[in-house]
Protein backbone atom coordinates (compact mmCIF):
# COMPACT_ATOMS: atom_id res chain seq x y z
CA UNK A 1 0.00 0.00 0.00
CA UNK A 2 1.66 3.17 -0.92
CA UNK A 3 0.18 7.03 -1.24
CA UNK A 4 -0.36 8.19 -4.50
CA UNK A 5 -0.43 11.89 -6.18
CA UNK A 6 -3.54 13.81 -6.55
CA UNK A 7 -2.00 14.42 -10.09
CA UNK A 8 -2.18 12.25 -12.96
CA UNK A 9 -0.36 8.52 -12.03
CA UNK A 10 1.92 8.79 -14.82
CA UNK A 11 5.60 8.24 -14.70
CA UNK A 12 6.96 12.07 -14.61
CA UNK A 13 5.14 12.37 -11.61
CA UNK A 14 7.43 9.90 -10.22
CA UNK A 15 9.16 11.70 -6.95
CA UNK A 16 12.72 11.89 -9.01
CA UNK A 17 14.12 14.82 -6.93
CA UNK A 18 13.72 12.51 -3.74
CA UNK A 19 15.15 9.19 -5.28
CA UNK A 20 17.71 11.10 -6.80
CA UNK A 21 19.42 12.43 -3.77
CA UNK A 22 18.94 9.16 -1.97
CA UNK A 23 20.68 7.43 -4.22
CA UNK A 24 23.15 10.03 -4.16
CA UNK A 25 23.09 9.22 -0.42
CA UNK A 26 23.91 5.58 -0.70
CA UNK A 27 26.93 6.27 -3.23
CA UNK A 28 28.48 8.85 -0.49
CA UNK A 29 27.72 6.06 1.72
CA UNK A 30 29.38 3.46 -0.23
CA UNK A 31 32.04 5.49 -2.04
CA UNK A 32 33.28 8.21 0.15
CA UNK A 33 32.15 6.85 3.77
CA UNK A 34 33.44 3.29 2.76
CA UNK A 35 36.67 2.97 4.90
CA UNK A 36 36.07 5.56 7.47
CA UNK A 37 35.90 3.00 10.52
CA UNK A 38 39.12 1.61 9.00
CA UNK A 39 40.38 5.33 9.06
CA UNK A 40 38.80 6.25 12.40
CA UNK A 41 40.62 3.24 13.79
CA UNK A 42 43.98 4.17 12.03
CA UNK A 43 43.51 7.63 13.51
CA UNK A 44 43.28 6.08 16.92
CA UNK A 45 46.42 3.87 16.40
CA UNK A 46 48.25 7.13 15.49
CA UNK A 47 47.43 8.72 18.24
CA UNK A 48 48.54 6.82 20.68
CA UNK A 49 51.21 5.40 18.89
CA UNK A 50 52.66 9.25 19.29
CA UNK A 51 52.12 9.31 22.82
CA UNK A 52 49.62 12.16 22.73
CA UNK A 53 46.87 9.59 24.22
CA UNK A 54 48.70 8.92 27.20
CA UNK A 55 50.15 12.50 27.70
CA UNK A 56 46.58 14.08 27.67
CA UNK A 57 44.65 10.82 29.82
CA UNK A 58 45.22 12.01 33.16
CA UNK A 59 44.71 15.63 31.80
CA UNK A 60 41.48 14.76 30.87
CA UNK A 61 40.26 12.50 33.51
CA UNK A 62 40.95 15.68 35.80
CA UNK A 63 39.60 18.13 33.69
CA UNK A 64 36.25 16.46 33.54
CA UNK A 65 36.37 16.24 37.21
CA UNK A 66 36.72 19.85 37.53
CA UNK A 67 34.08 20.92 35.37
CA UNK A 68 31.43 18.94 36.97
CA UNK A 69 31.45 15.75 35.47
CA UNK A 70 32.70 13.18 37.24
CA UNK A 71 30.31 10.34 36.17
CA UNK A 72 31.76 10.98 32.37
CA UNK A 73 34.98 10.50 33.95
CA UNK A 74 34.26 7.45 35.69
CA UNK A 75 32.46 5.93 33.16
CA UNK A 76 35.29 6.44 30.31
CA UNK A 77 37.43 4.81 32.38
CA UNK A 78 35.09 1.89 33.12
CA UNK A 79 35.08 1.59 29.13
CA UNK A 80 38.94 1.70 28.91
CA UNK A 81 39.54 -0.71 31.58
CA UNK A 82 37.36 -3.07 29.63
CA UNK A 83 39.09 -2.82 26.24
CA UNK A 84 37.04 -0.04 24.79
CA UNK A 85 39.92 2.05 23.61
CA UNK A 86 37.34 4.41 20.85
CA UNK A 87 34.96 5.83 23.07
CA UNK A 88 37.62 7.59 25.29
CA UNK A 89 39.39 8.13 22.15
CA UNK A 90 36.40 10.11 20.46
CA UNK A 91 35.42 12.34 23.46
CA UNK A 92 38.75 13.43 24.50
CA UNK A 93 40.35 13.59 21.14
CA UNK A 94 37.77 15.56 19.47
CA UNK A 95 36.86 17.99 22.47
CA UNK A 96 37.43 21.61 21.49
CA UNK A 97 37.27 22.99 25.15
CA UNK A 98 39.89 20.39 26.11
CA UNK A 99 42.40 20.84 23.54
CA UNK A 100 42.04 25.27 23.97
CA UNK A 101 42.60 24.37 28.12
CA UNK A 102 45.49 22.64 27.29
CA UNK A 103 47.08 25.50 24.88
CA UNK A 104 46.28 28.15 27.26
CA UNK A 105 47.39 26.21 30.08
CA UNK A 106 49.35 23.47 29.29
CA UNK A 107 53.01 24.75 30.19
CA UNK A 108 51.53 24.12 33.86
CA UNK A 109 51.56 20.64 34.06
CA UNK A 110 54.05 19.41 31.24
CA UNK A 111 57.70 20.32 30.56
CA UNK A 112 58.87 22.59 27.74
CA UNK A 113 59.62 19.58 26.07
CA UNK A 114 56.21 18.00 26.58
CA UNK A 115 54.23 21.28 25.48
CA UNK A 116 56.47 21.48 22.16
CA UNK A 117 55.17 17.91 21.37
CA UNK A 118 51.69 18.17 21.96
CA UNK A 119 51.31 21.48 19.99
CA UNK A 120 52.82 19.66 16.81
CA UNK A 121 51.04 16.80 17.25
CA UNK A 122 47.68 18.20 17.99
CA UNK A 123 48.23 20.67 14.75
CA UNK A 124 49.41 16.90 12.53
CA UNK A 125 45.56 15.53 14.03
CA UNK A 126 43.58 18.49 12.52
CA UNK A 127 45.12 17.86 9.98
CA UNK A 128 44.83 13.99 9.90
CA UNK A 129 40.84 14.14 11.40
CA UNK A 130 39.92 15.77 7.61
CA UNK A 131 40.57 12.68 6.28
CA UNK A 132 37.45 11.64 8.66
CA UNK A 133 34.26 12.42 6.43
CA UNK A 134 32.40 13.32 8.75
CA UNK A 135 35.17 15.75 10.71
CA UNK A 136 35.15 17.17 7.30
CA UNK A 137 31.38 17.09 5.82
CA UNK A 138 29.52 16.70 9.07
CA UNK A 139 27.58 19.53 11.20
CA UNK A 140 29.69 20.37 14.22
CA UNK A 141 27.60 22.51 16.36
CA UNK A 142 30.28 24.40 18.23
CA UNK A 143 31.79 24.84 15.31
CA UNK A 144 28.94 25.72 12.93
CA UNK A 145 31.01 26.18 9.32
CA UNK A 146 28.45 27.97 7.03
CA UNK A 147 29.28 25.26 4.23
CA UNK A 148 28.48 22.06 6.42
CA UNK A 149 24.98 22.94 6.79
CA UNK A 150 24.37 21.92 2.92
CA UNK A 151 26.44 18.59 2.91
CA UNK A 152 26.44 17.33 6.97
CA UNK A 153 23.08 15.18 5.62
CA UNK A 154 24.74 13.78 2.75
CA UNK A 155 26.47 11.32 5.28
CA UNK A 156 24.89 8.64 7.95
CA UNK A 157 26.44 6.25 10.36
CA UNK A 158 25.45 2.64 7.82
CA UNK A 159 23.06 1.10 5.38
CA UNK A 160 20.85 0.73 8.14
CA UNK A 161 20.61 4.45 8.82
CA UNK A 162 19.95 4.86 5.24
CA UNK A 163 17.71 2.62 5.07
CA UNK A 164 15.27 4.06 7.98
CA UNK A 165 15.64 7.30 6.42
CA UNK A 166 14.53 6.04 2.84
CA UNK A 167 11.32 3.59 3.85
CA UNK A 168 10.09 6.67 6.30
CA UNK A 169 10.60 8.97 3.36
CA UNK A 170 8.91 6.59 1.06
CA UNK A 171 5.42 7.16 1.64
CA UNK A 172 5.64 10.94 1.71
CA UNK A 173 7.76 11.75 -1.15
CA UNK A 174 5.36 10.70 -4.15
CA UNK A 175 2.21 12.71 -3.25
CA UNK A 176 4.59 16.09 -1.84
CA UNK A 177 6.78 16.43 -4.42
CA UNK A 178 3.92 15.91 -7.46
CA UNK A 179 2.36 18.90 -5.37
CA UNK A 180 5.38 21.28 -4.91
CA UNK A 181 7.07 20.17 -8.46
CA UNK A 182 10.86 19.05 -9.07
CA UNK A 183 12.28 22.67 -8.33
CA UNK A 184 10.62 23.36 -5.27
CA UNK A 185 11.31 19.60 -3.94
CA UNK A 186 14.68 20.44 -4.22
CA UNK A 187 14.66 23.76 -3.02
CA UNK A 188 12.41 22.31 0.32
CA UNK A 189 15.14 19.68 0.75
CA UNK A 190 18.28 22.01 0.68
CA UNK A 191 16.66 24.26 3.30
CA UNK A 192 14.94 21.62 4.91
CA UNK A 193 19.11 20.57 5.41
CA UNK A 194 19.77 23.93 6.75
CA UNK A 195 17.09 24.66 8.95
CA UNK A 196 17.19 21.48 10.14
CA UNK A 197 20.73 22.01 11.17
CA UNK A 198 20.41 24.99 13.30
CA UNK A 199 18.58 22.58 16.23
CA UNK A 200 21.74 21.36 17.62
CA UNK A 201 23.65 24.22 16.79
CA UNK A 202 20.92 26.81 18.97
CA UNK A 203 20.29 23.98 21.78
CA UNK A 204 23.45 22.16 22.18
CA UNK A 205 26.30 25.40 21.38
CA UNK A 206 28.93 23.14 22.94
CA UNK A 207 28.24 19.86 21.29
CA UNK A 208 31.55 18.88 19.01
CA UNK A 209 30.42 15.40 18.29
CA UNK A 210 29.32 15.74 14.04
CA UNK A 211 25.76 15.20 13.54
CA UNK A 212 24.91 13.19 10.21
CA UNK A 213 22.29 11.48 8.83
CA UNK A 214 18.98 12.77 6.45
CA UNK A 215 16.47 11.65 9.37
CA UNK A 216 15.99 15.84 9.69
CA UNK A 217 15.55 16.33 5.78
CA UNK A 218 13.32 13.73 6.02
CA UNK A 219 11.41 14.75 9.18
CA UNK A 220 10.94 18.37 6.95
CA UNK A 221 9.60 16.65 4.24
CA UNK A 222 7.20 15.23 6.52
CA UNK A 223 6.16 18.37 8.32
CA UNK A 224 6.13 19.88 4.71
CA UNK A 225 3.21 17.11 3.60
CA UNK A 226 1.53 17.41 7.24
CA UNK A 227 1.55 21.51 6.36
CA UNK A 228 0.25 21.28 2.51
CA UNK A 229 -1.96 18.73 2.76
CA UNK A 230 -3.70 19.00 6.23
CA UNK A 231 -6.79 16.76 6.76
CA UNK A 232 -7.48 16.24 3.05
CA UNK A 233 -7.58 12.55 1.99
CA UNK A 234 -4.95 10.99 -0.75
CA UNK A 235 -5.60 7.88 -2.63
CA UNK A 236 -3.57 4.55 -1.42
CA UNK A 237 -2.73 2.18 -3.95
CA UNK A 238 -2.85 -1.92 -3.18
CA UNK A 239 -3.02 -5.34 -4.61
CA UNK A 240 -6.35 -6.85 -4.12
CA UNK A 241 -5.13 -10.00 -2.55
CA UNK A 242 -8.28 -11.71 -4.19
CA UNK A 243 -8.03 -10.40 -8.11
CA UNK A 244 -4.22 -9.66 -8.00
CA UNK A 245 -5.29 -6.31 -9.75
CA UNK A 246 -4.68 -2.72 -8.81
CA UNK A 247 -7.07 -1.16 -6.66
CA UNK A 248 -7.26 2.37 -4.69
CA UNK A 249 -8.99 3.84 -1.46
CA UNK A 250 -8.78 6.84 0.79
CA UNK A 251 -7.96 7.84 3.66
CA UNK A 252 -6.82 11.15 5.63
CA UNK A 253 -3.41 12.26 4.90
CA UNK A 254 -2.13 12.52 8.70
CA UNK A 255 -2.39 9.16 9.41
CA UNK A 256 1.06 8.75 7.60
CA UNK A 257 2.47 11.55 10.13
CA UNK A 258 3.03 8.88 13.22
CA UNK A 259 6.12 7.31 10.64
CA UNK A 260 8.05 10.33 11.84
CA UNK A 261 8.76 8.96 15.21
CA UNK A 262 10.85 5.75 14.28
CA UNK A 263 13.40 8.40 13.53
CA UNK A 264 13.67 10.08 17.92
CA UNK A 265 13.48 5.94 18.61
CA UNK A 266 16.36 4.98 16.59
CA UNK A 267 18.50 7.99 17.35
CA UNK A 268 18.37 6.93 21.23
CA UNK A 269 18.02 3.08 21.12
CA UNK A 270 21.08 3.32 18.26
CA UNK A 271 23.32 6.68 18.70
CA UNK A 272 25.06 8.36 21.90
CA UNK A 273 23.40 11.43 20.79
CA UNK A 274 19.41 11.12 20.98
CA UNK A 275 18.96 14.43 22.12
CA UNK A 276 20.99 16.52 19.47
CA UNK A 277 20.04 14.70 16.88
CA UNK A 278 15.67 14.59 18.32
CA UNK A 279 16.35 18.42 17.98
CA UNK A 280 17.11 18.42 14.88
CA UNK A 281 14.37 16.47 13.45
CA UNK A 282 11.85 18.46 15.58
CA UNK A 283 13.33 21.88 13.95
CA UNK A 284 13.29 20.22 10.85
CA UNK A 285 9.67 18.97 11.11
CA UNK A 286 8.58 22.61 11.91
CA UNK A 287 10.81 23.85 9.49
CA UNK A 288 9.59 22.20 6.46
CA UNK A 289 6.15 23.04 7.39
CA UNK A 290 6.97 26.60 7.23
CA UNK A 291 9.27 26.05 4.44
CA UNK A 292 5.93 24.49 2.11
CA UNK A 293 3.77 27.76 3.08
CA UNK A 294 6.70 29.93 1.89
CA UNK A 295 7.47 28.13 -1.07
CA UNK A 296 4.23 27.07 -2.58
CA UNK A 297 3.50 28.53 -5.59
CA UNK A 298 -0.13 30.12 -5.72
CA UNK A 299 0.29 31.03 -9.30
CA UNK A 300 1.56 27.40 -9.97
CA UNK A 301 -1.47 26.38 -8.06
CA UNK A 302 -3.83 28.59 -10.34
CA UNK A 303 -2.25 26.93 -13.30
CA UNK A 304 -2.94 23.67 -12.02
CA UNK A 305 -6.55 24.91 -11.19
CA UNK A 306 -6.61 26.53 -15.06
CA UNK A 307 -4.82 22.62 -15.79
CA UNK A 308 -7.51 20.58 -14.05
CA UNK A 309 -10.80 23.00 -15.97
CA UNK A 310 -9.21 22.17 -19.28
CA UNK A 311 -9.06 18.48 -18.26
CA UNK A 312 -12.34 18.46 -17.14
CA UNK A 313 -13.63 20.06 -20.95
CA UNK A 314 -11.61 17.23 -22.24
CA UNK A 315 -13.09 14.47 -20.01
CA UNK A 316 -16.59 15.97 -21.05
CA UNK A 317 -15.92 15.99 -24.55
CA UNK A 318 -14.37 12.58 -24.96
CA UNK A 319 -16.92 10.61 -22.55
CA UNK A 320 -19.55 12.39 -25.27
CA UNK A 321 -17.61 11.21 -27.95
CA UNK A 322 -17.58 7.84 -26.63
CA UNK A 323 -21.42 7.81 -25.70
CA UNK A 324 -22.11 8.64 -29.62
CA UNK A 325 -19.70 6.08 -30.56
CA UNK A 326 -21.22 3.91 -28.79
CA UNK A 327 -24.82 4.34 -29.78
CA UNK A 328 -23.74 3.95 -33.62
CA UNK A 329 -22.41 0.28 -32.51
CA UNK A 330 -18.62 1.61 -33.39
CA UNK A 331 -17.35 -0.68 -30.45
CA UNK A 332 -13.38 -0.26 -31.49
CA UNK A 333 -13.69 3.82 -31.04
CA UNK A 334 -16.06 4.22 -27.89
CA UNK A 335 -13.70 1.86 -26.34
CA UNK A 336 -10.12 4.02 -27.14
CA UNK A 337 -12.46 7.17 -26.03
CA UNK A 338 -13.26 5.54 -22.80
CA UNK A 339 -9.96 4.62 -22.54
CA UNK A 340 -8.75 8.13 -22.81
CA UNK A 341 -11.47 9.79 -20.69
CA UNK A 342 -9.91 7.69 -17.79
CA UNK A 343 -6.58 9.17 -18.31
CA UNK A 344 -8.21 12.39 -17.72
CA UNK A 345 -10.10 11.00 -14.63
CA UNK A 346 -8.87 7.66 -13.63
CA UNK A 347 -11.73 7.18 -10.47
CA UNK A 348 -14.10 8.47 -12.91
CA UNK A 349 -17.26 5.79 -12.94
CA UNK A 350 -19.07 7.07 -15.83
CA UNK A 351 -15.92 6.55 -18.13
CA UNK A 352 -15.55 2.51 -16.19
CA UNK A 353 -19.36 2.48 -17.06
CA UNK A 354 -18.82 3.21 -21.03
CA UNK A 355 -15.97 0.30 -20.83
CA UNK A 356 -18.17 -1.89 -19.34
CA UNK A 357 -20.77 -1.81 -21.70
CA UNK A 358 -18.54 -2.00 -24.84
CA UNK A 359 -16.64 -5.09 -23.51
CA UNK A 360 -19.64 -6.92 -22.11
CA UNK A 361 -20.54 -8.38 -25.83
CA UNK A 362 -17.32 -10.53 -25.41
CA UNK A 363 -17.93 -12.09 -21.69
CA UNK A 364 -15.02 -14.48 -21.68
CA UNK A 365 -12.45 -11.82 -23.26
CA UNK A 366 -9.93 -10.71 -20.25
CA UNK A 367 -10.68 -7.25 -21.21
CA UNK A 368 -14.22 -7.19 -19.90
CA UNK A 369 -13.17 -9.48 -16.86
CA UNK A 370 -10.88 -7.04 -15.64
CA UNK A 371 -13.17 -4.46 -15.69
CA UNK A 372 -15.89 -6.16 -14.24
CA UNK A 373 -13.30 -7.22 -11.69
CA UNK A 374 -13.12 -3.52 -10.74
CA UNK A 375 -16.42 -2.88 -11.10
CA UNK A 376 -17.32 -5.40 -8.56
CA UNK A 377 -14.22 -3.90 -6.33
CA UNK A 378 -15.27 -0.32 -6.52
CA UNK A 379 -16.95 1.38 -3.26
CA UNK A 380 -19.46 3.54 -4.49
CA UNK A 381 -18.65 7.08 -3.84
CA UNK A 382 -22.16 8.07 -3.51
CA UNK A 383 -26.20 6.33 -3.69
CA UNK A 384 -25.96 7.10 -7.41
CA UNK A 385 -22.86 5.75 -8.47
CA UNK A 386 -24.08 2.36 -6.61
CA UNK A 387 -27.28 2.56 -8.26
CA UNK A 388 -25.51 2.56 -11.33
CA UNK A 389 -23.97 -0.23 -10.88
CA UNK A 390 -26.67 -2.01 -10.08
CA UNK A 391 -28.12 -1.67 -12.94
CA UNK A 392 -25.03 -2.77 -14.68
CA UNK A 393 -24.89 -6.04 -13.20
CA UNK A 394 -28.62 -6.51 -14.04
CA UNK A 395 -28.40 -5.81 -17.37
CA UNK A 396 -25.36 -8.59 -17.08
CA UNK A 397 -27.83 -11.38 -15.81
CA UNK A 398 -30.64 -10.27 -17.59
CA UNK A 399 -28.76 -10.79 -21.25
CA UNK A 400 -27.47 -14.02 -19.83
CA UNK A 401 -23.81 -13.24 -20.48
CA UNK A 402 -23.26 -14.61 -16.78
CA UNK A 403 -22.83 -18.12 -17.96
CA UNK A 404 -20.05 -16.95 -19.86
CA UNK A 405 -18.04 -15.85 -17.02
CA UNK A 406 -15.44 -17.69 -14.88
CA UNK A 407 -17.34 -20.15 -12.11
CA UNK A 408 -15.35 -17.05 -9.37
CA UNK A 409 -16.64 -14.29 -11.04
CA UNK A 410 -20.14 -15.74 -11.24
CA UNK A 411 -20.49 -16.42 -7.64
CA UNK A 412 -18.96 -12.86 -6.89
CA UNK A 413 -21.99 -11.32 -9.06
CA UNK A 414 -24.40 -13.25 -7.58
CA UNK A 415 -22.87 -12.48 -3.86
CA UNK A 416 -23.04 -8.71 -4.70
CA UNK A 417 -26.62 -8.43 -6.11
CA UNK A 418 -27.89 -10.50 -2.99
CA UNK A 419 -26.44 -7.61 -0.74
Amino acid sequence: MIPLPDQERRLGSLPWVALTIMLVYLLVLLAYQGQEQQQRRALLNWYQDTGLFSLEWANYLSWLRINGQSEKAATLTRKRQAGNEVAPFLDMAFNPRFEAENRERGSDYWSREEFRRWKDKRQEFRQRTRHLPRYFAGLIPSDPRPGRFLTWHFLHDGLMHWALCLLVLAPFAWPLEARLGKARSLVLWLLGGVAAGLGPVWLFPEHYDPVIGSSPVVSAWIGAFASLFGHQRIPFGYIHPRTRQAATFELPALILVPLWGLFPLYAFLRTDQGAVLLSAQLVGLAGGALLAQLIQDTGMQQQESDTEDEQQRAWARTMTQGWEALARFEFSDAEKLFLEARDYRPEDFDALSGLFLVRKVQPEGESFQATLREVLQRRPTDADEGRQREKLLHQLVREERVPALPEALQLEVARLRAR
